[in-house]
This record gives structure tokens, C-alpha cells and sequence, in this order.
């Protein structure tokens, strides 16, 4: 439980799913009325760069977020990749990176929705969302490069973090890892 007027910003780098793995992933992020969270997955299916790829395997992912004892969000994928998924029109479409930025707790006016959404990587060959909802803010990536969606996610967060959390977007040293 986050309590009082706490943040938490869970912003990691991409995880990288190697063939024949198997992913089991889970947040619960329970916010009080006051609290904030801003958080990303980045998922890469396999080394695109080495020709790997995620062909066989399995990911489970159970994500949830309550803010006063409301149900925000909650998203539940249970793949087999010798399903289909990597290639299926509600799947991957054939890109092999996808991610999600959630920020909960917050209301994003239309000014910085705009704002937002003006934040496109140059020269992106990917597909990109912006969605808001009461207290939330979502971000979707859908693409072949973690290092593009990682960008595209950091410069909305740099947009979003001062603007709500009164905060400077300071990059986390552990990025230059």
C-alpha cells in the first residue's frame, strides 16, 4: 500500500525474453487516494539483432492498480508463442517489442495529453497510443527496437513528471548501465 501523498516510479529497462522461456510476471500496485505511479514494461520477444527470436515458450503477466480501493487498471495475458501471438493481428503483428508506460494517481489535463502526444520519436517504424482515463495515463508501444520505445517512454515521462509531480526529470544514473 502507497499511503499519503507517496510516488513510486518503476522504470526499468527492456526485459529481454529468450526462446524457450518461461515469463511470469506480476504488479500490484495498491495507491491511496493521494498516491502516484508511474511505470513501464518494456518487453523485447527475443535478440532481433542476433536473428533469436521468442518461437517457443510461455508469459504470463497479471497487472493491477487501485487507487482508494478502485480498481484502475488491471491486465492479464496468459501466451503460448507457438500460438500464434508473435504473428496474430491482436498479438505482436510480427514487431518483436512492445511496452506499456502507466501513470495512475493522476489527471492529465488537455494541454499535456496534446503535449504528450506530440512526443513521437523521429523516423519511428512502429505503431504508438496515448489513452486517457479518470486518475490514468497510458502509453502503448508496438515496434522492432527496445531502444526506441525505452526513448519514446522516457521523453513522455521527462513531459509528464514535472508537470505533475512538480518534479525535475532527473535520468536515474542506473540508465547509463
Amino acid at each position: 500500500m502507497l499511503e499519503g501523498d507517496a510516488v513510486v516510479e518503476w522504470l526499468p529497462r527492456e526485459s529481454i525474453f529468450f526462446d524457450d522461456s518461461s515469463i511470469s510476471m506480476q504488479l500490484d500496485a495498491d495507491l491511496s487516494a493521494d498516491a502516484k505511479y508511474f511505470g513501464w514494461e518494456i518487453m523485447s520477444f527475443g535478440r532481433r539483432a542476433s536473428g533469436e527470436r521468442w518461437g517457443r515458450g510461455t508469459l504470463q503477466i497479471q497487472t493491477r492498480i487501485r487507487r482508494a480501493d478502485r480498481l484502475l487498471w488491471s491486465e492479464n495475458a496468459n501466451v503460448n508463442a507457438r500460438d500464434g501471438f508473435t504473428q496474430s493481428p491482436v498479438g505482436l503483428r510480427g514487431f518483436t517489442v512492445c511496452g506499456t508506460f502507466v501513470v495512475a494517481g493522476c489527471e492529465v489535463g488537455g494541454a499535456l495529453l496534446k503535449t504528450c502526444r506530440e512526443v513521437w520519436p523521429a523516423q519511428a517504424q512502429c505503431e504508438m497510443g496515448i489513452t486517457r482515463t479518470p486518475s490514468m495515463l497510458i502509453a502503448r508501444y508496438l515496434g522492432d527496437s527496445s531502444q526506441e520505445a525505452f526513448a519514446w517512454f522516457t521523453d513522455l515521462w521527462s513531459a509528464l513528471r514535472p508537470e505533475l509531480l512538480g518534479k525535475v526529470a532527473c535520468v536515474p544514473r542506473v540508465w547509463a548501465c
